[in-house]
């Protein structure tokens, strides 16, 4: 049997002139809604609505471990961590690192942070210079400054480096200053 779904007709049931003889298909009716509802609520809803707190109900609703404690978490943090969802995003609990040191022209370095990094490289050029950065040996940031024109410009490199791939600070012609490497990792 199904959920019914309408109420009981009350006429023949509202006045004390009502005739039970009158009444008698709105009593029939109510019978066997009352008999589909029994129906219905079989054991293991008997059951689910006789726990007695809300973690035997969700031991009733076979709620697993991780279903628990995502029900149950304090935080959104905490939720994600018990559905093991993936913290590695660029940005998701990564920080800021400045290094004005420990980076050179021309070196491969590897990210094995577990997510992928962003990096910013602040550098000088000379008039005729270009610098550019390669992940994974494909140019994704590069600047020029023209052989007119001042000396000593000012830019920033700038690369998005997944996790296990390699990127790489180059100069192809004229003098490259490095500055400072910044890295959200």
């Amino acid at each position: 049997m199904t959920f019914p779904t309408s109420g009981v007709d009350p006429q023949h049931l509202d006045a004390s002139t009502d005739s039970p003889a009158a009444a008698r298909g709105s009593l029939l009716d109510l019978v066997q809604k009352f008999n589909a509802l029994r129906a219905f609520f079989n054991t293991f809803w008997l059951g689910l609505l006789a726990t007695t707190s809300a973690a035997t109900a969700r031991t009733g609703l076979g709620a697993t471990t991780v279903g628990s404690a995502v029900f149950t978490a304090a935080s959104q943090s905490a939720a994600r961590t018990a559905i093991g969802a993936i913290n590695t995003g660029l940005g998701i609990t990564q920080q800021w690192y400045i290094y004005a040191s420990g980076y050179s022209i021309n070196t491969n370095y590897i990210n094995t942070s577990g997510a992928p990094i962003f990096v910013v490289v602040n550098c000088k050029f000379n008039a005729g210079s270009d610098g550019l950065i390669k992940v994974d040996e494909i140019t994704c940031s590069k600047h020029f400054i023209p052989s007119v024109g001042v000396n000593d410009w000012a830019a920033d490199l700038t690369a998005i480096v997944p996790n296990n791939s390699s990127f790489r600070i180059e100069s192809n012609t004229g003098v490259l200053t490095l500055g400072y490497v910044a890295i959200l990792k």
